[in-house]
């Protein structure tokens, strides 16, 4: 039964990794804009580096809620798993209409991780020889 102690480190860094993909395909990838500008119809491809007054910041709230989360189902913390699964599934909601839907699977498996840590517990301590 040890493989259940595993469950929520794996799942984080999952999580963490999808996170990064997600992050670097939304850094590269245009956004398409079509309208009238100056009474000239056209079609505008602006990368999300071009287009954000925040630069990457938006893109690396996701990495350090999910790192911090990773490190902590690592240590065996359940609390300080819970709270940046949370954090990211707000973060998720909130930035819903924009760039929050990408992170929606690593929310879950955030998610997933904590309740599976609250239910199954912290990893075991190994025993040592008296």
């Amino acid at each position: 039964m040890l493989w259940r102690f595993w469950v929520p480190p794996v799942l984080s860094a999952i999580g963490l990794a999808w996170c990064a993909v997600a992050g670097a395909s939304i850094w590269f990838t245009p956004m398409r804009y079509s309208g009238i500008s100056n009474g000239v119809p056209g079609v505008w491809e602006p990368s999300f580096s071009e287009v954000s007054s925040l630069g990457a910041v938006p893109l690396l709230i996701p990495i350090l809620f999910t790192g911090l989360a990773v490190w902590a189902a690592w240590r065996g913390q359940r609390v300080t798993l819970g709270v940046p699964a949370l954090l990211l599934a707000v973060f998720t909601l909130i930035t819903g209409f924009s760039i929050g839907g990408a992170y929606i699977p690593a929310a879950g498996l955030l998610l997933t991780a904590a309740g599976w840590a609250a239910v199954a517990g912290t990893r075991p301590l190994t025993a040592t020889a008296a």
